[in-house]
């Protein structure tokens, strides 16, 4: 009898760890695909200023929002986290966003535009926060590893994104059938996901870690991890002035190619790349 149960309990070790591996695999995937929305808008902003009849100061408030909504997921999120198990608020946010690149699809008035483009933002961030506190948590010593996957997958993603978009427009598709297409493939990621990951039992705060944002204050009274965030503030900054100015600026500030415009965008993400990976 105790042989029957040590089998049964090897048994269904295995059939956790295999699905463990399936849902990395997920992540894997998750990352790759919101990744491609939050680099992709940098082609797409000339096509978005005809369309709208949009100025400047009303182009770069799109990007502004976005990167609230950001913010506003890292400060909040915790909450969240502390009440829920996360693999479950991964499907959640994941469904979220899948939603919100079809209404960014749907090409809707200006304001509308803005709330589709702010909940991008707290949808991306949060995923971010989301996988990688999960991965961190569920994978103990091997952390280290499945976060350097996580975060190449995360890059490859990011390079994927202008060189999709450049596809779209090539192919004489509109520039909201970007956010469609890609919309259509996180749904067959979507259903996948849920599949696999709901009868998962993720405990929360696995490792007993409390808030995602715990500690944080602590960490800023450290005057080194201090000059490191404003460091990275400012090259967060720069990243995003570039993702998002760099075609428009190409095509209209030295009257050259949207080809050419396309690549410089394509070149920076592979440095970017080519940077995370050294």
């Amino acid at each position: 009898m105790q042989q029957i149960t040590s089998s049964m309990a090897v048994k269904g070790q295995a059939v956790h760890t295999g699905r463990m591996k399936i849902i990395i695999y997920c992540l894997f995937g998750i990352m790759f695909f919101f990744a491609i929305s939050s680099t992709m808008i940098g082609i797409l902003i000339p096509e978005m200023t005809e369309s709208y009849g949009l100025n400047n100061t009303q182009i770069g408030i799109i990007g502004s929002v976005q990167n609230v909504g950001g913010i506003a997921a890292m400060v909040f999120g915790g909450v969240l986290s502390d009440r829920f198990p996360k693999l479950k608020l991964i499907v959640v946010f994941f469904t979220i966003y899948t939603a919100v690149l079809f209404g960014i699809g749907a090409a809707p008035a200006y304001v509308m535009l803005l709330v589709f483009f702010f909940a991008l933002g707290v949808a991306n961030s949060y995923l971010n926060l989301l996988i990688s506190a999960f991965v961190s948590e569920a994978y103990g010593e091997k952390r280290t590893a499945y976060l350097n996957m996580i975060h190449a997958f995360f890059s490859l993603g990011s390079l994927a994104g202008p060189i999709y978009a450049s596809m779209v427009q090539r192919s004489g598709q509109p520039w909201n059938r970007s956010f469609v297409n890609l919309g259509v493939l996180c749904t067959a990621v979507t259903l996948a996901f849920v599949i696999i990951a709901i009868p998962v039992k993720d405990q929360k705060n696995m490792a007993g870690g409390g808030s995602l944002l715990g500690g944080v204050k602590s960490l800023l009274a450290d005057r080194t991890i201090l000059i490191l965030a404003l460091l990275c503030a400012a090259y967060m900054g720069h990243q995003a002035a570039i993702g998002l100015w760099i075609t428009t600026y190409i095509q209209e500030g030295l009257g050259l190619d949207r080809s050419i415009a396309s690549m410089a965008l394509i070149l920076f993400w592979g440095g970017i790349v080519v940077g995370r990976f050294m």
